[in-house]
């Protein structure tokens, strides 16, 4: 979560814009979600691989940390956005999928 931490620092400090810290926050849940869910076919293919027990040992915790970037990416967007904006466009197919996830 030192990511999360440093990315907070900084939206706090004004060094990053609300574009910017959108962007890493959902490529971070992204990226942590998409190694959670690929560790048990890299086990089944490199059975003797080390990266991948490593991955499938540590799956849960990838998968936590998805959620809480994810979270805070969903925090910060309701934050920012008002809530009149968020309803209206609640049902464009891009925004419908990210809540969905």
């Amino acid at each position: 979560m030192l990511p999360g931490l440093i990315l907070s620092i900084v939206l706090l400090r004004g060094g990053l814009c609300y574009d910017d810290f959108m962007h890493a926050s959902g490529e971070f849940s992204a990226r942590c979600l998409i190694l959670s869910l690929i560790a048990t076919p890299l086990l089944m293919l490199f059975t003797k691989g080390k990266f991948p027990k490593w991955l499938n040992r540590n799956k849960r915790y990838l998968g936590v940390a998805a959620f809480a970037y994810g979270f805070y990416h969903t925090i910060v967007y309701l934050i920012e956005i008002p809530l009149s904006i968020v309803t209206k466009d609640f049902f464009e197919i891009g925004l419908l999928s990210a809540w969905v996830a």
